[in-house]
């Protein structure tokens, strides 16, 4: 069975990076961001929030300089969903995780200020 989902939202949250050692001693780098999937169900608009996680390689290309709160990307990659108790008031939760392996930036967030009107990529 194969876990690959595509997901096209807004970010949510910034690119933020982290380190750790791995159980063999590799310092492993890690970035996440949250990105926001809106959908409707019985005309009413939900939000579907998904943490992302990129590893390796990915976080060297020019693509994560595009990361940044309300810019339109889509990401794809296997997910995870992890339940837990929430701790204000004990109900049942679920987070969705994916491992990006692929991103694709579609629109960047104007400034509203700038008068540049040149294309959001190169």
């Amino acid at each position: 069975m194969l876990n690959n989902c595509t997901f096209t939202g807004n970010v949510g949250k910034d690119l933020s990076y982290s380190e750790f050692t791995s159980k063999s001693g590799e310092l492993v780098e890690v970035g996440e961001f949250s990105v926001a999937v809106n959908s409707k169900k019985n005309n009413e608009d939900q939000t579907m929030w998904i943490t992302c996680h990129v590893y390796g390689g990915l976080l060297k290309t020019k693509w994560m300089n595009h990361i940044k709160k309300g810019n339109r990307i889509a990401v794809n990659g296997p997910i995870t969903v992890e339940s837990y108790l929430n701790k204000t008031d004990s109900t049942p939760t679920h987070s969705i995780k994916l491992r990006v392996n692929s991103l694709d930036p579609l629109t960047e967030k104007r400034d509203t200020n700038s008068p540049d009107n040149s294309p959001p990529f190169e």
